[in-house]
């Protein structure tokens, strides 16, 4: 059983087709794996962004909260040597002030500067002792 020279052709077109369809249809499978890797890639590409812009936001608010914490700590602080240069200005000038103060108004100044201490000495800071 030889086969014509039109035969042999024709099997070797055919096979040359299926062999270019199995070989498409590999890259295809190949392609559309490739495709679903680089989307789910791309996903958490995203995700990692949201949630560095969300740390860096949160920072950012952070140290402004901490920025204005600490310039009202600072001008707390110069009002309170505001108030001492006054008094000490007024009361070096002022002639009662070289007199005795009252037993019973300096023991409720010392119980009330107490309290003050007491109630600072009480409040959380966040730190360990």
């Amino acid at each position: 059983m030889i086969m014509s020279r039109e035969s042999i052709l024709a099997t070797l077109v055919t096979a040359s087709a299926l062999l270019l369809l199995f070989s498409g249809l590999i890259f295809g499978f190949k392609y559309k794996s490739n495709a679903d890797a680089a989307a789910n890639a791309k996903e958490q590409l995203n995700s990692q962004q949201l949630i560095t812009s969300s740390v860096l936001r949160s920072m950012s608010v952070f140290n402004m909260i901490a920025k204005a914490a600490y310039e009202s700590q600072e001008d707390n602080n110069a009002k309170s040597k505001q108030r001492v240069e006054y008094i000490i200005q007024k009361v070096s000038t002022d002639k009662c002030a070289s007199q005795l103060v009252p037993s019973n108004a300096a023991s409720e100044l010392l119980r009330h500067a107490d309290q003050i201490r007491q109630g600072s000495a009480s409040t959380d800071t966040g730190k360990p002792d």
